[in-house]
This record gives C-alpha cells, sequence and structure tokens, in this order.
C-alpha cells in the first residue's frame, strides 16, 4: 500500500479564498509552534474549511447552491499566513460565500487517517434547502471548474431557496456489495 500523502494542506475562507502550503511549514516543538498564523484574513472573512489536499480535486458549495469541482493545481503551494487566491467571482447583487468545502476522493482514496486499507467510494453530496428540499449530487461525476466560476447551481431553484445543511454521503466498495 502506498503511504498517505500529507505535504500539502488547503485552507477555504466564507468569502471566497483559498490558500494552500505545505504542512511542513508549521512548526509543532518549540517557542514557534505558539500560535502559528495559517491565513490572512480581512475582518468581514472567516475560516470555512481547512483539509489535507491529497487528491487531485476538491469541491466548493455555495450559500446560494452553487457546486463546483476544482483542480487542486488551480491553487499554487506557496507560504502559510498569506491571503490567498479568489476561487469564488465576487458579485455586487447576491455575492457567493462558501457553505462547505472539501476534497473528491478518487480511487483508492483512504477516507481518514486511521484506515489501513485502500477503499473505492463513491462521495455524494446531499443538500437541504431552506424549504426542506434535498438535492444530490455525485461529486466524482463534476466536471473540474475554472478557480474563479462560482459554479453551476444544483437545481433550477436553489438560488433563491438557499442551502440550510449541506453533509457528504460516502458509500463504500463493501457497503454496496451487501446492498
Amino acid at each position: 500500500m502506498a503511504p498517505i500523502k500529507l505535504d500539502g494542506v488547503l485552507l477555504i475562507s466564507q468569502n471566497g479564498y483559498a490558500l494552500r502550503f505545505n504542512i511542513e511549514e508549521v512548526p509543532v516543538v518549540g517557542a514557534k509552534a505558539a500560535g502559528v498564523k495559517a491565513i490572512n484574513l480581512k475582518e468581514d472573512d472567516v475560516l470555512q474549511s481547512a483539509f489535507i489536499c491529497n487528491t487531485s480535486s476538491f469541491y466548493l458549495l455555495t450559500q446560494r447552491g452553487s457546486l463546483k469541482r476544482v483542480s487542486i493545481d488551480e491553487i499554487p503551494a506557496t507560504s502559510r499566513a498569506k491571503r490567498g487566491l479568489q476561487v469564488l467571482r465576487e458579485l455586487k447583487n447576491k455575492p457567493h460565500r462558501v457553505f462547505l468545502a472539501g476534497v473528491v476522493a478518487e480511487q483508492g482514496f483512504v477516507g481518514d487517517l486511521f484506515s489501513t486499507e485502500v477503499e473505492e467510494n463513491d462521495q455524494t453530496l446531499l443538500v437541504q434547502s431552506n424549504k426542506g428540499t434535498i438535492y444530490e449530487s455525485r461529486l466524482q461525476d463534476l466536471n473540474l471548474s475554472e478557480r474563479t466560476s462560482n459554479g453551476s447551481f444544483i437545481s433550477d431553484t436553489i438560488s433563491d431557496e438557499e442551502v440550510f445543511d449541506a453533509y457528504l454521503k460516502e458509500v463504500f466498495k463493501e457497503d454496496k456489495a451487501s446492498s
């Protein structure tokens, strides 16, 4: 089994900035390990998502129900404590804000740090609107988008309804066999 790749960290802010840096930049011992700054945010922005980028792409869902998949390579590795690059185009009316983001699993993806087996899995994003409607999107089926696009709406009405909740439903190959 290949070792788990843990070299890159990707941070995404609510206002749509992404910063990628090598995990080696984070000191873990000594005086410099206290109060390490990962990303430089403006006053009105907060960190929305942080994850190890051990796959080739990530997904991003906005509060308006727009979803996209972006190649990790679109965010070049740099040093920590910077602002990052925009991953959403800023709109004056009804701007998009990041609701949820994470990695898109690939074949042979190890789902967590404690797993010893490489499993094939499907990631389905379940999105609930403010009106209670549930939408499903299989993340592996999404085409890659440009870094600055706002993605595509998951339905014709989701923009008006907006997102209430969203979470991943992962189905592993062994779960499919027992179904």
